[in-house]
């Protein structure tokens, strides 16, 4: 169905084109009448609609025809024969859509799909309609499934669904198709290659309707989150994906602890590289930092607190050990920080501990001397 400017409904159908009035009720019909050449040349209406300038198309038969709604006769035919072979008899499917550029795109699928990409276009000022031919660029095959549907985006970008070739994006600057498929190794890619239509929603996403599958919806913009670890991010670890701090250090390189590894990302260089913590896989790395000279830092959540050596790729840990009352106050350390003098503090479930890297011993500050639970969480110095 299609409302034109006026507020009428149209309806097009197999036994020819319908007019709704919906202030009146009333309803017109137009179809082919041997005995008059203004007639549609087909009852047989695939597809209406108005364009910008108000003129009206309709695609019937083999035929497009722009119609005089007020005299209901045919202005202009335009023959669509030449969209495909001579021997392919009519079209199963056939429409239009002129995109904001105003380009009259045709879209088709013929009934014998042999070698038509189902996409043409229009210039209403000359008359002249141009095929156009979609080749594949690693196989060199031209895509010659049809284009059942098309829709713009909210950022006037042009999108084709296809029989059977996926969803195609239209690059108006370079005048290529970038075309989506399904990947069955990648739950992000299409469901299957088969679109039945096309919808742009006022958020920004498109839906596309799959032949046989539910429908899929993305955005044609560039994601705001973009994933920095490859799945999975550690192979050594038991499956799970938790991000348990993240720290970018004085070259720009990020350092990110999960479950069971510690990961260097160089995003300007393009390099990964993953290391087991301190005492194997069973212990998180939950807090990273980087002093003065350097020397990355990490705290862990039974490991006690490591120090990183980028060179090796090895942990020198500093671990609790209840005769020595200057080590580490507790293994859970939950957060390194290090003050504006170059101190280091270490928060652990048993105390906030003073580090000196240089004697490589603890002070520990506590409420309680004698207790065995006080949890220190997070630490800061204004």
């Amino acid at each position: 169905m299609s409302q034109d400017y006026t507020g009428a409904l149209w309806l097009p159908t197999g036994r020819g084109l319908y007019r709704l009035d919906p202030t009146t009720g009333q309803i017109s019909h137009y179809g082919h009448d041997p005995m008059n050449s203004s007639s549609l040349s087909s009852n047989v209406v695939k597809s209406i609609g108005e364009d910008s300038s108000h003129r009206f198309w309709v695609a019937d038969g083999d035929k497009l025809e722009e119609f005089d709604r007020s005299q209901g006769k045919v202005l202009l035919r335009v023959p669509l024969t030449g969209l495909a072979k001579p021997e392919q008899a009519g079209y199963f499917n056939l429409s239009f859509f002129e995109d904001h550029a105003g380009v009259f795109w045709i879209i088709y699928i013929p009934i014998v799909n042999a070698h038509a990409s189902g996409l043409a276009v229009f210039d209403r000022a000359t008359n002249k309609l141009t095929r156009y031919s979609i080749y594949d660029q690693k196989s060199r095959r031209e895509l010659s499934s049809g284009v059942f549907a098309a829709v713009e985006d909210k950022n006037k970008i042009l999108w084709l669904a296809t029989r059977s070739d996926g969803l195609l994006r239209f690059d108006r600057e370079h005048g290529t198709f970038i075309r989506y498929r399904n990947h069955p190794n990648d739950p992000q890619s299409l469901a299957e290659d088969r679109l039945i239509a096309l919808c742009a929603d006022r958020e920004g996403n498109v839906w596309a309707g799959l032949h046989a599958t539910g429908p899929h919806f993305f955005r044609s913009e560039s994601r705001p989150f973009m994933p920095l670890l490859p799945r999975p991010s550690n192979p050594n670890g038991f499956g799970e994906t938790f991000v348990n701090a993240v720290y970018e250090d004085h070259q720009g390189v990020l350092w990110i602890g999960t479950t069971g590894a510690l990961i260097r990302i160089d995003r300007k260089a393009g390099h990964y590289a993953s290391y087991p913590p301190p005492e194997g896989v069973n212990n998180d790395i939950i807090a990273i930092t980087e002093d003065r000279s350097g020397v990355l830092w990490v705290g862990t959540t039974g490991a006690g607190l490591g120090r990183f050596d980028q060179r090796t790729g090895r942990f020198k840990t500093y671990r609790h050990n209840a005769s020595d009352r200057s080590s580490l106050s507790d293994d859970f350390v939950s957060r390194v920080f290090v003050d504006h003098s170059g101190a280091m503090w270490v928060a652990t479930w048993n105390g906030l501990d003073r580090f000196d890297p240089a004697t490589e011993r603890f002070v520990v500050y506590k409420h309680d001397k004698e207790s065995h639970t006080e949890f220190y969480y997070y630490c800061v110095i204004n």
